[in-house]
């Protein structure tokens, strides 16, 4: 985005949020009809706006749209920590195994 190395990323992405909020604000500002939905109400919220638009077809339908997840992160995985015996015995049959070969070319 052109922003010096040293630049929060928390920050910008707040400012980002911060402006684009403004911009959204004052255009809406001399608008008559307008309708605020949050997504913390989003089924009375968009229930409300379907019916201040008219909307026709199944309200029910356009609500479950709300539960369908696009594009989702995957949880990071975690690395299982091996115990240690085990692990000591695998290096040591990597090492035996390995070991002729390695003599051979030195």
């Amino acid at each position: 985005m052109g922003l010096p190395e040293e630049s929060d990323p928390m920050a910008v992405s707040l400012d980002y949020c911060d402006t684009i909020n403004s911009n959204i604000q004052l255009f809406l500002k001399d608008k008559t009809s307008k309708l605020e939905v949050n997504l913390e109400n989003i089924e009375q919220d968009f229930t409300t706006f379907w019916k201040v638009i008219g909307a026709q077809g199944e309200l029910s339908a356009g609500l479950a749209e709300f539960e369908t997840v696009y594009n989702p992160s995957k949880p990071p995985q975690l690395k299982k920590k091996k115990k240690i015996i085990p692990r000591i015995f695998l290096k040591l049959k990597r090492l035996i195994v390995s070991l002729p070969e390695y003599i051979k070319n030195t």
